[in-house]
């Protein structure tokens, strides 16, 4: 069984945006937001180069939230800080950042929910866009006291919890299950339930700057638990470039995340936004990686929509062969230089002839593999008569009974 499917291909361009020849295209989307530095300033802030960064971030915080300067800047800051919350500072940046997803983002409202809203910059955005209903979860005590108040203001088209969605499989993932259970479900007691192929069930708003909970959103899709608990989310996030580099690069094919998500997922990149617009801002201790994609991260988000494919399910033939996947992958990509023939030789005796006759010899190793080839052979796999008693089947039910207290979906 063959399907085509769209991978993104990276670009010399794009992969070298952060060179020299592109540091100008990059500065036309800074100064939108951050008038009061220039493109060499920016960037020794933001790495720590500078000793006394507190001349640029008071000026920088002060243009435009004087009200709540001190705050930010003795708070949101320090790189000690927890960074996989990041907080959107800029009001500019918050227009930005609406501007580029609204006429996607309209098409289905049904029930939007915004990560970690902080000031609430982002949201007056959304509302002004016409949004209109917005779930809020904030977890961070300065910042929810102020957001039930404007909640008050404007219930009817605002609402709030206190959790933090960023550290969703924390919640699910706890060494007390059943509450755990319990509270996930309590976070998302208020959508509305979807079939898989209908429309998205969810459209969630934020930035992400931690590959674990992407990895968190691909486990919920392939489980059908937590954020895919009800149907199809959809997500419009301001991510890392180098967590995007880690999703469309076809270089990460090694990767059980890269193949996982190309074939769960389709997904689009809107545009750019400054990085500096949100804190706590990258330092040289937070970031000592030194490659392109990790010295993008320090002066722009990539804004992107990731969907879980509505016809997934058709395309594997059944729930149950998305999970034996994923097993499939994660399992074989341990070690990527096995080789296909003889690893699936020790589960399917003989499977050697029909493998070669499939074009496949025997050096052939996984991470030769792209995406749709491993999808190709596991469905291949699949088909055998061996398959449904094989160790491969065993060894994937038992992985899958630790999710045996989230498959079944909540009506």
């Amino acid at each position: 069984m063959t399907v085509m499917v769209k991978i993104l291909k990276i670009s010399k361009t794009s992969v070298s945006r952060a060179t020299e020849s592109n540091n100008s295209a990059i500065l036309r989307v800074i100064k939108k937001s951050t008038p009061h530095l220039n493109f060499t300033q920016f960037v020794n802030c933001s790495t720590g180069k500078i000793n006394n960064n507190k001349q640029y971030y008071e000026p920088y915080v002060a243009s435009f939230l004087p009200k709540f300067k001190v705050n930010i800047i003795q708070n949101y800051l320090s790189e000690t800080k927890n960074v996989s919350q990041l907080y959107l500072i800029n009001p500019n940046t918050a227009k930005e950042f609406v501007s580029l997803i609204k006429d996607d983002l309209l098409k289905n409202t049904n029930h939007v929910i915004e990560m970690n809203p902080g000031l609430g910059l982002l949201t007056q955005e959304l509302l002004n866009a016409n949004v209109p209903f917005i779930h809020m979860y904030e977890n961070q005590s300065n910042f929810y006291n102020e957001l039930t108040k404007l909640c008050n203001k404007l219930p009817e088209r605002l609402s709030i919890k206190e959790a933090n969605l960023i550290d969703i499989s924390r919640i699910m993932h706890s060494s007390n299950i059943i509450k755990s259970k319990h509270n996930v479900y309590d976070l998302f007691n208020n959508v509305q339930s979807k079939e898989w192929e209908e429309e998205s069930c969810i459209q969630l708003i934020g930035v992400v700057n931690k590959l674990g909970f992407i990895n968190h959103l691909i486990m919920s899709t392939v489980f059908q638990t937590s954020l895919a608990m009800f149907g199809r989310p959809v997500l419009y996030l301001a991510i890392s470039p180098s967590i995007w580099n880690e999703l469309v690069n076809p270089a990460r094919r090694r990767s059980t995340t890269y193949i996982m998500f190309q074939m769960l997922f389709n997904y689009k990149m809107f545009g750019l936004v400054d990085r500096k617009a949100f804190v706590p801002w990258c330092t040289n201790k937070a970031k000592r990686k030194q490659s392109i994609c990790d010295q993008q991260d320090i002066m722009f988000f990539d804004v992107v929509k990731l969907e879980p494919k509505p016809d997934l399910f058709i395309l594997f033939g059944g729930k149950q062969n998305v999970k034996n996947f994923w097993h499939f992958v994660r399992h074989n990509l341990y070690k990527p230089s096995n080789r296909v023939i003889p690893t699936l030789e020790k589960i399917v005796p003989g499977c050697g002839v029909k493998l070669v006759k499939k074009n496949y010899n025997i050096f052939t190793q996984f991470n030769d593999l792209s995406p749709i080839q491993m999808y190709d052979l596991f469905m291949e796999f699949q088909s055998w008569p061996e398959y449904e008693n094989s160790a491969f089947v065993s060894s994937a039910d038992d992985v899958h009974k630790m999710y045996n207290e989230y498959i079944e979906r909540v009506y």
